[in-house]
């Protein structure tokens, strides 16, 4: 099942340079998009186009992909971490309430992606 929590709190807003608009996405469905020339209004188009997904979804009529399920596309990794760090990473899950851990690594390289780009400043 979506979970319409995940997807709002995993929610990032960024200002995009070429199409001049702030853009709101989560890193687990980026087909959901708000893009607003303010960044409350793209984040109020986000939830409204949430809602509107999600309704179609419980009704049977949108196929979204479901949080916590393996992409058609994705890999399984395996890697040896550190307590701690595995600590965090469910601290993560539990937080956004993602479905796997790999829902917590995609989050995460979004974030690095725009910091990358030099859309999202460096913390």
């Amino acid at each position: 099942m979506m979970k319409k929590e995940a997807l709002l709190l995993t929610a990032i807003t960024w200002f995009d340079k070429h199409d001049q608009c702030w853009i709101t996405q989560s890193p687990l469905d980026e087909t959901i998009i708000g893009a607003g020339d303010s960044e409350t209004e793209s984040i109020d188009l986000f939830y409204e186009a949430v809602d509107i997904h999600y309704n179609h979804y419980q009704a049977g009529k949108h196929a979204l992909k479901k949080p916590g399920r393996p992409a058609k596309d994705g890999e399984n990794v395996h890697m040896q971490i550190k307590a701690e760090t595995r600590q965090k990473l469910n601290d993560i899950k539990a937080e956004k309430h993602f479905s796997s851990q790999g829902e917590v690594v995609d989050f995460l390289y979004k974030f690095y992606e725009l910091q990358q780009t030099k859309i999202l400043p460096a913390s």
